[in-house]
């Protein structure tokens, strides 16, 4: 009787040890993929929701987005243009007193014509507003691409700062060195998107 009662116990405790262990392995890659896409996909929901009830009177007009598009290609030429363009642009721009101006363009390379890197970082450092786009990526041996050993702007007088919630990169490409310490700020350009993939 005392043998039948401890192979029982026994029993049930592996069984209860294998179900938990089944429930466990079950939430680390069905169930929370499923809780991780139901929060992404809510949260578009939740951000629609909110905008309908915002103020008529709210205006964005402050915002203007000047993107590259069929008709620009179509009178400027094929992509990448000659960064003069964009120098023209900031000066433009400051003209009409914008407040600051991003750039999601990568200027990490020097161009063949130095002359148009003078230019795009003297009208960058006249307006004292243009903040410009670094990327992170991860290490590719397969396209020679190798991570990084040390900060490559750190004699600049940035400071690359990460924090919790934050992803973690092997690579760090940026404005060239003197556009670089020409701009009032640099700021990441990467596209995450969300598990549903928006």
């Amino acid at each position: 009787m005392k043998k039948l009662l401890q192979s029982r116990i026994i029993r049930g405790g592996l069984l209860g040890l294998g179900g938990f262990a089944i429930i466990f392995v079950l939430n680390l890659t069905f169930v929370g993929d499923i809780f991780e896409a139901f929060e992404s996909k809510t949260y578009d929901w939740r951000y629609r929701y909110k905008l309908r009830f915002l103020k008529s009177d709210t205006k964005i007009e402050e915002i203007v987005i000047i993107d590259i598009d069929q008709r620009s290609l179509d009178r400027y030429g094929r992509f990448p243009w000659p960064r003069s363009y964009h120098a023209r642009l900031i000066d433009y721009l400051m003209g009409e007193g914008i407040l600051a101006v991003g750039f999601d363009v990568q200027f990490f390379d020097p161009v063949k014509d130095s002359l148009e890197d003078i230019e795009l970082t003297r009208a960058t450092r006249s307006a004292g507003n243009v903040y410009n786009a670094l990327a992170f990526s991860m290490e590719s041996r397969e396209v020679f691409r190798y991570k990084m050993e040390s900060d490559p702007f750190a004699s600049s007088g940035y400071e690359i700062r990460g924090g919790e919630g934050f992803y973690e990169y092997e690579i760090l490409a940026g404005p060239f060195e003197k556009l670089a310490l020409a701009s009032a700020g640099l700021g990441f350009v990467n596209l995450l998107p969300d598990e549903d993939g928006i």
